[in-house]
């Protein structure tokens, strides 16, 4: 297995305050831009001529993934306490373009 994860963390709002109807605060409102990319492969494929492991390659004189699958995104964090609201969207690619469908992901958990 391979993984590969770039974060690039932004601080975006680091105090949003409500005094009506109930005075209510948000901290830490934080932005992110990320790019993960990964693989995972069996004994088989490293062995065999025929199903042999291939990260990149060209395909149609363009550099694209070929095993590696990849993702480009953005996405919100929101502090609650000790947990974390996390907001997500993100296109898979393969370096050569995008697929056309957005995938959403909401999250709510402690971040490392």
């Amino acid at each position: 297995m391979v993984l590969f994860n770039l974060e690039l963390r932004i601080p975006f709002i680091d105090e949003l305050r409500f005094g009506w109807p109930v005075p209510l605060a948000f901290r830490g409102i934080r932005g992110i831009v990320f790019a993960d990319f990964g693989t995972a492969w069996d004994d088989k494929q490293l062995e065999s001529n025929e199903d042999r492991l291939k990260l990149w390659g060209r395909v149609e004189d363009q550099w694209q993934l070929v095993d590696l699958k990849g993702a480009i995104g953005i996405g919100l964090r929101l502090r609650l306490g000790f947990f974390s609201l996390n907001f997500d969207v993100a296109r898979r690619t393969n370096l050569a373009s995008f697929d056309p469908d957005v995938v959403f992901h909401f999250g709510l958990g402690q971040e490392f």
